[in-house]
């Protein structure tokens, strides 16, 4: 049996890469949670039963030519079955009520491991950054901005106000540099400004920054390009390109939640590349400052920041108004 994300017609290979419309085109670290919250049902009904696979396709993140995820930056140990095989849709298997992880970090780290894994190449250039780590205390930030801030789950701080909060956060703990991810043109400057002269600043820089979401971006692209071949005025050449553009930043992001795995505590907005980090490291102390609905996995199970400070928190109260 193929376990497939982003196939919803089951399409075969070739038919599916012209048809983005039929795969899976949300943020990369949203579809990794959809599988992740899926395992705990294929570990105890399907792993021990029978043969099984996975495929998952993207045509923001995935390669050429068939827009596979798996393979590049994001391995599966459990690659897919022969095309005569089975295959079936995840949302097949999807249950909100089988074993849900809620706070179980430890076995969400425990069973993404077992199933699935990053490359060494990812690896290794994340090592580059976090081995500036070593022996320091590191105040690793994520500010999420472009598509989040219209999202109607979730409650919204604005990038003065989540540095006001890093403000009160250093002002209590001692830190020797800071990481900090984001997709926010403004945010990135504002930190440059504030602290590049107080603290030691870290950021991926093979994370190309718009004013646009990543995955968005990518997939008007590929869309773009794929409209140009039906129409004889692109070539694959181009499609060959614009693929290793996706492996690129797909190799960005998954660096963003590696590395922030590795500080010391995390202070973020919502989104699940940071979310994402306590899955890696299930001990990472992390805080977001953000109300979301309550069914937002992992989200929803990030603990709050907290503070003594009144100001700080009639900030913080701004922006947990929802279910949390």
């Amino acid at each position: 049996m193929n376990i497939v994300l982003g196939n919803w017609k089951i399409l075969s290979e070739s038919e599916l890469r012209m048809k983005p419309q039929y795969t899976q085109n949300k943020g990369f670290f949203c579809s990794l949670t959809w599988i992740l919250q899926c395992l705990p049902y294929i570990d105890d009904h399907i792993i021990n039963k029978q043969k099984f696979g996975f495929s998952f396709y993207s045509h923001n993140y995935g390669s050429y030519p068939n827009f596979s995820v798996f393979g590049k930056h994001l391995i599966t140990k459990f690659p897919s079955l022969p095309s005569s095989e089975q295959s079936i849709d995840i949302k097949d298997i999807f249950t909100f009520n089988y074993k849900l992880l809620k706070d179980n970090f430890k076995y969400a780290h425990d069973l993404f491991f077992k199933y699935f894994d990053f490359s060494k190449d990812i690896y290794i250039e994340s090592k580059s950054i976090s081995d500036l780590f070593i022996n320091k205390k590191i105040l690793g930030l994520h500010f999420r901005g472009t598509d989040k801030l219209n999202v109607n789950w979730a409650d919204h701080t604005s990038v003065d106000d989540f540095l006001s909060i890093v403000d009160d956060y250093l002002s209590k703990h001692s830190v020797d540099c800071i990481f900090f991810c984001t997709d926010c043109i403004y945010f990135k400057k504002k930190i440059i400004n504030k602290y590049s002269n107080i603290y030691t600043l870290h950021y991926n820089q093979n994370n190309n920054i718009t004013d646009n979401a990543l995955h968005l971006s990518r997939l008007s692209a590929i869309e773009n390009t794929i409209k140009g071949i039906k129409y004889k005025y692109m070539t694959e050449e181009k499609l060959k390109q614009e693929c290793t553009i996706n492996e690129e930043e797909l190799k960005s992001v998954i660096m963003d939640s590696i590395i922030l795995s590795r500080c010391s505590t995390v202070i973020k907005t919502h989104s699940l590349v940071s979310c994402f980090s306590k899955i890696i490291n299930p001990n990472l102390e992390i805080y977001r400052i953000n109300g979301c609905s309550e069914v937002y996995y992992p989200e929803s199970y990030i603990p709050f920041y907290t503070t003594n400070n009144a100001n700080i928190q009639n900030i913080l109260n701004r922006s947990k108004r929802l279910p949390y």
